[in-house]
């Protein structure tokens, strides 16, 4: 939007966090298991190649399936002969895993709240993103990473783990055993306060069951006591 803040002020991160939601760069961690392929031409006057070069330099970065097409001097749409069907080659060859393993999942909004088997239930705090990474193994064990989550729901029952067993999750290097996965095989963990964390030497959150987000009683605010942990009046 060309903000550019010679004197930063608070308004800054509202406005930082505005412009990013525009830019697909900043969602990149999604595409984890989700191959692109990407045209564009250098002389694009209507949609700058530099958006290009971005959101592939940073899908590289991550260490993501990409392909990029950069053509030489082609204009907006203007792709040189044969594009067209080399893209639908690489696509027909592609192959989509259902349930992947590993899944990592970023977003602004809870409602874009998941993808596969991850959602995310409630952010710790508003106007920032928030970034969740789940990996089962062949060990009865899913790992879990979160950024600004407050409460998440995985869903177990696509044959990640064996739920006739009892199912370690281990969410920010803390540990927690369910003896039974529900039926559904939906598991719902949430942040309660934290605790000093001997291991790593600082303060890290304490992760309980919770009730799934869908089984919680509608509240007079909307959401946003549902959302948000930050001046949440029910902060356990």
């Amino acid at each position: 939007f060309g903000w550019v803040d010679s004197n930063p002020s608070r308004m800054t991160p509202l406005k930082d966090y505005l412009e990013n939601l525009e830019s697909n760069t900043f969602f990149a961690e999604s595409l984890l298991n989700l191959p692109a392929y990407c045209v564009h031409g250098s002389a694009d006057d209507y949609v700058p190649v530099q958006h290009s070069r971005l959101i592939v330099g940073r899908l590289r970065e991550l260490g993501y399936n990409v392909t990029y097409d950069e053509q030489p001097g082609a204009g907006h749409g203007s792709f040189g002969s044969g594009t067209t069907d080399k893209v639908y080659t690489w696509l027909l060859a592609q192959r989509r895993t259902p349930v992947p393993k590993r899944v990592v999942y970023k977003t602004a909004w809870l409602r874009h709240s998941g993808a596969y088997w991850v959602k995310v239930d409630r952010f710790v705090e508003p106007l920032r993103f928030a970034v969740i990474e789940a990996e089962a193994d062949d060990s009865n064990q899913v790992w879990v990473k979160t950024d600004n989550v407050r409460q998440f729901t995985l869903d177990l029952a696509a044959g990640l783990v064996d739920l006739t067993a009892p199912v370690t999750v281990i969410v920010d290097g803390v540990q927690q055993t369910v003896p039974r996965v529900p039926s559904s095989g939906r598991v719902s963990l949430e942040r309660r306060g934290s605790f000093e964390n001997a291991e790593c030497g600082m303060r890290s959150a304490e992760w309980v069951r919770s009730a799934l987000s869908s089984d919680r009683a509608p509240t007079r605010s909307a959401g946003m006591d549902d959302s948000y942990e930050n001046g949440n009046p029910r902060e356990g």
